[in-house]
């Protein structure tokens, strides 16, 4: 029997809170919060584990995904469509826009197969994600914190978009 694409959704329980849920059906497999006011940090909460998102600036800017003090994981941009994101084990997976124009994005295997495809599903008031999963992207142990990152990714997407159409006003 052929496995088959599975698709989650991300969604954000209440409008007024920064802080979102991966649902397959009633069952919450991840979240993602952004916690504090002056300098918010954000968490990923996988079961009872929870994970930092910590960016960092400069002339190679970069994001780390921590365990307590732990770097597990690195984001990277060293360019248009090259963003990718490498884990201590040294598996890397790349994250792309589908299309110029596109809102949905890919995070791409080391075999450059498509694992995980994340489309924005506005509502009014909230920020909400659909996350398609293909067949084979369970037999990768980053998978849950692939999907869990993407999210933030498309958070941040929609900052930089909102902060550019501010600045062209």
């Amino acid at each position: 029997m052929r496995a088959v694409a599975r698709e989650l959704r991300w969604v954000q329980p209440h409008w007024n809170h920064r802080k979102y849920e991966l649902r397959d059906g009633d069952s919450t497999i991840a979240r993602l919060e952004h916690r504090g006011s002056w300098k918010p940090m954000v968490y990923i909460i996988l079961d009872q584990e929870e994970l930092t998102i910590r960016g960092h600036g400069g002339l190679r800017p970069y994001i780390q995904i921590l365990r307590g003090d732990q770097e597990i994981a690195r984001y990277e941009q060293t360019g248009k469509n090259k963003n990718h994101i490498t884990f201590m084990t040294g598996r890397r997976f790349l994250w792309k826009r589908t299309g110029f124009w596109s809102a949905t994005y890919d995070f791409k295997a080391p075999d450059n197969d498509v694992l995980m495809t994340f489309k924005t599903a506005p509502r009014l008031f909230r920020s909400e994600a659909i996350v398609t999963l293909s067949a084979g992207s369970e037999k990768y142990p980053e998978q849950r914190i692939l999907m869990a990152f993407g999210m933030y990714l498309l958070h941040a997407a929609a900052q930089v978009g909102m902060m550019a159409v501010a600045g062209a006003g």
